[in-house]
């Protein structure tokens, strides 16, 4: 991949991709990941000096990707995993389990990885059991620190860790779910939003009466994306997490202070505290 043509703006534009076609995104605490095929490209987002988050490694075909706080993870074209980060990542790389995944999942803290079967393998810091041995099928990962949720194959949500946060409704099956450090949404088959959790910032607040296609939580704040392409956001505009540039997007991705999405033009744009000297504070 050419890096180059992934070029900064300010004001709220990240990246400008014309040319290239971003396929997803992975959003860290400092930092933002993209995939296009099977290259990926990372680079930092807020005023924190690039330690490893943006070491990709080299001659590796990647087909997806998750990033956490100060790491990021993806898996080759054979379903190894790879992880790079800056020197807080050292226990999730070096402890990379020597096995094969179709799929992987991520909290701030820790990767997981579902194997053919839907069991799941996790590892790096261990706060609350989350990374400990867990027993089920599942075929999607996600969470907030100290707690893994995952999808079973009858869309219902199973979580395992840390017992402060609020989990989702039980025995109720979704089609997709994403969670943030305390909170959580889900959608329904039509794309309605069920959300969960801590709302001292309104952050499951969703508007009602909108269908999405997908919901990307952060910190303090949610973002969804409608079903005509749209970005719609709720919860605290302290940085401008709220101000939703135009689409229409393909994906969003959102982090603690930001949320970043694909447009149909391939360029990948973010909203929020890009950086502490391009923060939309209130």
């Amino acid at each position: 991949m050419d890096a180059s043509r992934y070029l900064i703006t300010i004001l709220f534009v990240v990246c400008s991709c014309g040319g290239e076609d971003p396929e997803q995104l992975a959003l860290g605490t400092y930092h933002l990941c993209y995939r296009d095929g099977g290259d990926v490209s990372c680079r930092m987002i807020d005023d924190v000096p690039a330690t490893g988050q943006t070491q990709v490694p080299d001659d590796v075909a990647f087909v997806e990707i998750v990033s956490g706080w100060k790491w990021s993870c993806g898996l080759d074209e054979r379903g190894t995993p790879h992880c790079w980060g800056d020197e807080h990542a050292t226990g999730i790389v070096e402890t990379m389990p020597d096995e094969r995944f179709v799929k992987l999942g991520a909290n701030v803290s820790s990767p997981c990885g579902i194997r053919q079967d839907g069991t799941v393998s996790c590892w790096g810091p261990d706060w609350e059991g989350e990374t400990a041995d867990h027993e089920g099928e599942y075929i999607s990962i996600d969470g907030p620190t100290g707690m893994f949720c995952g999808m079973t194959p009858d869309h219902t949500i199973d979580c395992w860790g840390w017992d402060e946060p609020e989990r989702p409704p039980a025995d109720i099956p979704f089609s997709s779910f994403d969670m943030s450090s305390h909170a959580g949404c889900a959608l329904d088959w039509e794309g309605m939003p069920t959300c969960w959790g801590d709302d001292s910032y309104g952050q499951v607040g969703v508007p009602t009466g909108v269908l999405f296609s997908q919901i990307a939580m952060g910190g303090q704040h949610g973002c969804g994306l409608t079903l005509t392409g749209e970005a719609l956001c709720w919860g605290s505009n302290r940085f401008g997490q709220l101000d939703a540039l135009s689409g229409p997007y393909k994906q969003l991705a959102s982090g603690m202070r930001a949320t970043c999405g694909i447009r149909e033009t391939g360029d990948v744009v973010c909203w929020g505290c890009i950086n502490d000297s391009f923060c939309n504070s209130e």
